[in-house]
């Protein structure tokens, strides 16, 4: 009976997949009015939802210390795409990364070929920051994950995560 459930919830998980994948679109980049610092154009996904500028103002200050605090850059793609100029690190919080570290994850893409699986966890773990928010930012993080999680269709909400919002 417990294999049956473990397949049923696995195949419902797949339907829900598809059916999200066939929802998105690809969006146009957000375009933001310097003067007001508002949106003029905004972002298509499964959910939306007001932010308070408060909150923005306070997350964009927890973003900058974390691109601060980074000592080593990598590339945007992992290396699986050198043409890509961006540069990515990892703001990990509050004891995230003992609580990844000891869950034993592998941090590399999953489309990097198998032999440069160490390379890639080396560099992924190099380019990590811990980093923990003050009071404020903390409610800010949680005010947007509480509204997120209201915004994100009820159909979708057991399979997406802070992390894919």
């Amino acid at each position: 009976a417990a294999t049956c459930a473990a397949k049923e919830r696995r195949a419902v998980s797949a339907a829900l997949r598809v059916e999200a994948r066939r929802l998105l679109r690809r969006g146009e980049e957000v375009e933001f009015d310097r003067r007001s610092g508002r949106a003029r154009r905004g972002p298509v996904g499964l959910g939306r939802w007001a932010v308070a500028p408060a909150d923005v103002a306070r997350l964009r200050g927890l973003h900058e210390r974390i691109k601060a605090g980074c000592a080593a850059m990598m590339g945007w793609a992992g290396g699986s795409d050198a043409r890509d100029e961006r540069r990515r690190c990892f703001g990990l919080v509050a004891g995230g990364r003992e609580a990844l570290e000891s869950s034993g994850i592998a941090l590399h893409s999953f489309e990097t070929r198998r032999r440069d699986h160490e390379r890639e966890m080396a560099q992924n773990w190099a380019s990590c920051v811990d980093v923990t928010p003050t009071e404020d930012e903390a409610r800010s993080i949680a005010a947007v994950a509480e509204a997120a999680a209201l915004a994100v269709d009820p159909r979708f909400r057991d399979d997406l995560t802070l992390i894919a919002l």
